[in-house]
């Protein structure tokens, strides 16, 4: 459930019983589905309470997609992503982003990757120290368009099971360095055309 952005730039995301006082949309995955966009598209910044970490989406797909105008993130720890299988186009073109620690989040069940971070042009600091990625299976376009990316550390990935690897760093012009660790293996990939084009 989310603030009414007419009223508040600000979008909160509850876990509760409180949406026929506070007003607000409910979300699920029949909104926020695969090739949507976000219905909250024009915030400039989002908060997940503390009653958020009850609830244990299966999918985070398109969550912020096309929210160009987001500028922060408060409270991510609260974002529960145990049972998550699929972060695709999770933050999609929020091109106003400079920074995201997304350290905490427990990926040990996502298949799906792609372009998660695409189109991220803002972004300077990306930690993504956390991330469990060895039943990931798609990371194309994974980082495509972070122009503001100047190093990126993955070395914690695991890339066994990935097959797909196309465009995943496609138009970072000024990414100079790449930090990669002994469980980063190509030997699954099938597609790569344009992994660092």
């Amino acid at each position: 459930r989310s603030s009414d952005l007419e009223i508040n730039q600000t979008v909160t995301f509850f876990y509760d019983d409180q949406k026929a006082s506070r007003g607000g949309i409910e979300i699920n995955n029949a909104i926020i589905s695969n090739g949507s966009s976000s219905p909250y598209g024009s915030a400039t910044k989002a908060v997940f309470d503390a009653s958020f970490a009850n609830f244990k989406p299966v999918s985070t797909a398109c969550w912020f997609n096309n929210c160009s105008s987001l500028i922060s993130i408060d409270g991510i720890v609260n974002l529960n992503t145990d049972n998550v299988t699929d972060m695709s186009d999770m933050f999609l073109d929020c091109s106003s982003l400079t920074s995201l620690d997304l350290s905490g989040f427990k990926t040990d069940n996502v298949k799906k990757m792609y372009s998660m971070f695409g189109g991220c042009s803002g972004l300077t600091s990306l930690d993504l120290s956390g991330f469990n990625t060895d039943n990931v299976t798609a990371m194309g376009a994974m980082f495509s368009g972070c122009t503001g990316l100047t190093s990126l550390d993955v070395s914690g990935f695991r890339t066994d099971n990935v097959t797909d690897m196309r465009a995943m760093f496609f138009g970072c012009l000024f990414l100079r360095t790449i930090y990669v660790g002994k469980g980063w293996s190509t030997t699954a990939v099938t597609e790569s055309t344009g992994m660092f084009q």
